[in-house]
């Protein structure tokens, strides 16, 4: 008795396979060497799964990164990458770079050249934690950083907290996870509050 073909099985290949004729797609990985470019080549004129291939296109220095340490990425509403690292901010368009550092003594500076977290919130503002300035916000239209600091991002012993993440909540305040416990930020009174443990009551 013959056995039946695999339906599920042929129908699982046809989609590998197809994967690898649809245009190229680029993913990106942030690293301490460069920023890994994974660009997905389209297949030849007759597609197998033997010809196909991803190779890597390093995007560092020597193609416009300000840095080859990354720490952080993000793709804005607008279709930008915004890469984060230790020597300032980086916009990519798909093909060049466009670099924003701290070097003036101007409010509307980057407050700081270490870039440990970018965030796009609802309102399409762009947030950044730097190091060891603190927060700050870009305006994309007019092209000004107006940078935050408060005594609530310091450590005790007066160290700048190192943020690590930023997200959004309800009426549009953020929240700060860093190095120094959770701290709440609300953007249209500039005012910083943070959150510690306390120890529960018996």
């Amino acid at each position: 008795m013959s056995k039946k073909p695999n339906f599920f099985l042929i129908l699982l290949v046809l989609l590998f396979t197809a994967c690898y004729i649809v245009s190229p797609v680029s993913l990106f990985a942030g690293s301490g060497r460069a920023l890994p470019k994974l660009q997905q080549q389209q297949a030849s004129s007759q597609p197998s799964l033997l010809n196909s291939y991803l190779p890597f296109e390093f995007l560092d220095r020597e193609k416009g990164l300000s840095s080859d340490s990354v720490m952080s990425i993000l793709q804005d509403s607008e279709g930008f990458l915004w890469i984060g690292t230790e020597d300032g901010l980086n916009r990519y368009d798909g093909g060049k770079f466009e670099i924003f550092r701290h070097g003036t003594a101007s409010s509307l500076d980057l407050s700081g050249n270490t870039i440990t977290t970018i965030f796009e919130d609802s309102q399409k503002r762009l947030w950044l934690g730097t190091y060891p300035a603190g927060l700050s916000y870009f305006d994309k239209d007019r092209r000004f950083f107006k940078n935050f600091d408060d005594d609530k991002l310091k450590k005790d012993n007066g160290e700048s907290a190192f943020i690590n993440q930023i997200i959004e909540c309800k009426h549009s305040r953020l929240w700060l996870a860093t190095n120094h416990g959770l701290i709440e930020f609300d953007p249209n009174s500039g005012k910083f509050t943070r959150h510690v443990p306390t120890d529960k009551k018996e």
